[in-house]
């Protein structure tokens, strides 16, 4: 099975393997010989990009390094799901030619809609996910 290149973001590590996105906290696999098995995770590349935007969408500016760290890791984010696809799911030789085949989703934006996000941190977000809710207000 090949694998992608490794990135690495605030002690994770990440690479594309078997058409998922796979995780390793580098802090919970540091102990001990052996990692525990809830310092490993995969998810879908599509879920994993949705985390890195939401990383770099709440990064803010204010912060320079973080804003550019979070930019970082959205490009890694986009090579490691690139590589995910390219590879295809292990069970099914034909997932690319349909996820190509796929349609592409939409989004409304509409002026003065605001995003809120559960998750705090960037590392916590990237690890479980989020989910952002759009709140529009008059």
């Amino acid at each position: 099975m090949v694998e992608s290149a490794h990135y690495t973001f605030k002690n994770l590590e990440f690479w594309a393997q078997g058409g998922q996105i796979h995780i390793l906290d580098l802090e919970k696999a540091s102990v001990g010989s052996q990692p525990p098995p809830e310092a490993y995770s995969t998810t879908t590349p599509r879920e994993w990009i949705k985390r890195a935007i939401a990383v770099r969408d709440f990064a803010g500016d204010d912060v320079p390094s973080e804003a550019r760290q979070a930019r970082r890791l959205l490009e890694e984010a986009h090579e490691t799901v690139k590589a995910a696809l390219q590879q295809g799911d292990i069970s099914n030789p034909r997932v690319l030619s349909d996820i190509i085949k796929m349609p592409k989703k939409t989004s409304l934006l509409i002026p003065g809609m605001k995003k809120r996000i559960k998750h705090k941190s960037p590392r916590q977000t990237l690890l479980e996910g989020v989910e952002v809710v759009s709140e529009f207000r008059l």
